[in-house]
């Protein structure tokens, strides 16, 4: 059955943004006068979702998810490639003196230093067996991103203690993925996990300080967890606090006029 993907139908805007991050300028030549780039790019992943995955989000809440409701919408249907290593957006923006951030539910990877907001879970990879993590190279890589400027958070008590950017944040919130939204909502002990639209609003409150903008990155990870694990209510709840992210970004779109919210999903997970 041909399935049907919110995939890669954003990567033209993503494009057109990326273009103007490398050749617009502050002082525009009068024939691009009357175009308006953006200068703050907020782009939200849903991973695994389809549109069966918001259908029984919304059958769940009983009402229509904010981010179906955005002005553009568009689908594409994409196959796996082998992919050459390329230059990444995040690259683009650092090279115009952009800040960037990466915010998921799910584990961090390998990331560039350069990033000035990383939140998320995956604390296993930064360090080594001795300290309770999986890295056999006996690295610390926490230690390491403090000695080169960033404020380290474990908890979301943390936050009140960070309110400036004149270090880079890294908050690491869980040693694997982050826990489930339902079970991080029903469960007390799991309550110090920041929700996805809490982490969303504070890497804004952060990055929007830049003068030149920033472009921010959001995964919601669970979606695709809770549907491989074919838990219908999990996954409907991680496409809801996807959906009041998408929300929280919105509202400072709606205070900051030159910023581009983009929505979409890398693949389908589940066979809905």
């Amino acid at each position: 059955m041909l399935k049907h993907f919110i995939t890669r139908f954003a990567v033209i805007i993503i494009a057109v943004a990326a273009s103007a991050l490398l050749h617009g300028t502050a002082d525009p030549a009068p024939a691009r006068a009357s175009l308006r780039y953006p200068k703050n790019v907020i782009l939200f992943i849903g991973s695994g979702m389809d549109y069966n995955q918001i259908a029984i989000a919304q059958e769940l809440t009983g009402e229509k998810l904010f981010m179906t409701s955005l002005p553009v919408t568009g689908t594409l249907l994409t196959t796996a490639a082998s992919v050459q290593e390329i230059e990444t957006l995040l690259d683009i923006f650092k090279q115009k003196k952009r800040l960037t951030g990466v915010v998921k539910t799910g584990e961090m990877g390998d990331l560039k230093d350069s990033i000035d907001v990383i939140l998320g879970g995956g604390r296993r990879h930064f360090l080594p067996e001795l300290s309770g993590g999986v890295r056999k190279d006996d690295r610390n890589i926490i230690s390491e991103m403090k000695k080169v400027g960033y404020h380290y958070i474990s908890s979301a008590l943390d936050f009140p203690n960070f309110t400036r950017l004149d270090k880079k944040l890294l908050g690491l919130f869980h040693d694997s993925h982050m826990n489930f939204e339902i079970d991080r909502q029903e469960i007390p002990q799991m309550r110090d996990e920041p929700p996805l639209d809490y982490m969303t609003h504070k890497a804004l409150s952060l990055l929007s300080k830049s003068p030149n903008g920033f472009f921010l990155v959001v995964e919601a990870s669970g979606i695709h967890h809770a549907a491989r694990h074919l838990d219908p209510v999990a996954m409907a709840k991680e496409i809801i606090a996807l959906n009041k992210a998408v929300e929280t970004a919105h509202q400072f779109a709606k205070k900051n006029k030159q910023t581009m919210v983009i929505v979409m999903a890398d693949h389908e997970t589940g066979g809905l």
